[in-house]
């Protein structure tokens, strides 16, 4: 061979160690059990009691409204702030970022002062807000990685976003995240910070637009029903909070009132709803099935998938 073929021969290809043949890091690393049982991976810290734990995906659901962002702000004052919510501790002090829905962030300043005033406080420095407009998207309903990411850092432990910002969800479905949206939470799960979206739906008849989400999310908040009232300064709703953390106890659910204190402060109360053992949910389910009632009806009865209750049946 002449020098000439020597140098238009092709070079061997090399990368680093980590990285495949493009130098990007891999989908996954292969390792000696030997090897496997001597690695050590950093423990999930509690957050909020026994509902959330670092490197979480939550979601919070419910009917668009008051209700649905003074939730939302006061789960997020409460988190950066430390100070308990519904009696529930937060069991450290997060840095948290609220990106409300991109169309209408009005309705959560509008809750987040509320609270504020509430609680007689100032918004604490471990708490930020980003709009829409803050960070360069490619349109509403497609999402920018690169760009959401320099936008907010990575100095955060929880993220609240709203679903109809900046191209979570995907268009003309609002069960399902958008792919690059999934993918850069999973990211983000890896790292051990915390995202929770917020679904909104525009009248009662929010399960239709929220399909098995909550089903796959490690916890979720669910604004299960609200009570018309004629005092305009309270509102009264039904919550329910299930979590992975707390399978064995089964799901939280509490009567919850809000009222508007005359300089405009939210003020929360609540109180939990004793709800039946397993064997006696499972009595109440066949009882119902022997009335007639469907997998499904029973299933929204209790708060599971008809799944669960099918399961219940064959017992």
């Amino acid at each position: 061979m002449n020098k000439s073929d020597s140098t238009n021969a092709p070079k061997k290809q090399s990368h680093s160690v980590g990285t495949d043949a493009s130098g990007r890091e891999p989908f996954a690393k292969r390792m000696l059990a030997s090897k496997f049982v001597e690695t050590t991976f950093p423990s999930r810290l509690k957050q909020w009691s026994n509902i959330a734990h670092a490197g979480d995906l939550g979601i919070v659901v419910g009917n668009y409204g008051v209700d649905l962002n003074g939730i939302v702000s006061a789960l997020a004052l409460s988190l950066s702030g430390g100070e308990k919510l519904f009696g529930l501790a937060v069991k450290q002090v997060c840095k948290v970022i609220v990106v409300p829905a991109g169309t209408a962030p009005r309705r959560f300043l509008k809750s987040l002062k509320a609270n504020l005033r509430g609680q007689d406080i100032e918004p604490p420095e471990t708490l930020s807000c980003v709009v829409l407009s803050t960070f360069a998207a490619k349109s509403l309903y497609e999402f920018d990685a690169a760009a959401f990411s320099h936008c907010i850092g990575d100095t955060w432990d929880v993220l609240l976003v709203d679903g109809n910002s900046a191209g979570v969800l995907l268009v003309g479905d609002r069960t399902d995240l958008s792919p690059m949206f999934a993918k850069w939470v999973y990211q983000q799960q890896t790292l051990g910070k915390t995202v929770i979206v917020v679904y909104g739906a525009p009248g009662p008849d929010w399960k239709r637009h929220v399909g098995s989400k909550v089903m796959s999310a490690d916890f979720s908040i669910q604004l299960l029903s609200q009570v018309d009232n004629s005092d305009d300064r309270s509102s009264k709703f039904r919550l329910k909070l299930e979590s992975v953390h707390r399978a064995k106890k089964g799901p939280l659910e509490l009567d919850v009132v809000m009222t508007t204190d005359e300089h405009g402060g939210a003020l929360w109360a609540h109180q939990k709803i004793e709800t039946p053992d397993g064997d006696e949910r499972i009595a109440r389910a066949k009882k119902m099935h022997g009335k007639g009632k469907t997998k499904t009806e029973i299933g929204e009865k209790f708060g599971v998938h008809r799944s669960t209750v099918s399961r219940w049946l064959k017992q």
